[in-house]
């Protein structure tokens, strides 16, 4: 395993999600374009998760899983906050290795579902990784 206690080159990928409510929601991997969910290693480390709700009625908490795959479940969750005081702003120390297929373009694909504590379907929240490639 890779020393983590040098500074190796990141990776962001970001993302956004709208008509979040209660209930666990993915955020479509393609839906920002080139530093999106869609291109990220196939192989990394998440060493950073960031959660902001930026539109919608008051909340007070917001949760998110990150996955291998798609609905993804047990072994397939590389990361995950139960319901916390947003903005959510998790440092992994240490990284949280993930590994997904990789795309005909070289890259890999994470998903990353996210839920607020209103059942209101009117929020929309941003989400930014930061990855360490993992080779």
């Amino acid at each position: 395993m890779p020393s983590h206690s040098r500074l190796a080159p990141l990776w962001r990928a970001n993302g956004s999600r709208s008509l979040v409510g209660a209930v666990l929601l993915e955020i479509d991997p393609t839906a920002v374009g080139n530093e999106s969910l869609n291109t990220v290693p196939s192989r990394g480390y998440i060493r950073r998760v960031r959660v902001d709700v930026t539109a919608g009625t008051a909340i007070n908490t917001i949760q998110f899983e990150l996955r291998q795959s798609t609905g993804g479940t047990g072994f397939d969750v590389v990361a995950s906050q139960a319901l916390a005081a947003e903005p959510l702003d998790v440092l992994y120390d240490p990284p949280r290795f993930y590994s997904v297929t990789e795309t005909a373009s070289g890259q890999g694909r994470l998903f990353m579902a996210v839920a607020v504590d209103n059942a209101a379907l009117d929020h929309t929240v941003q989400v930014r990784l930061d990855i360490e490639n993992a080779g």
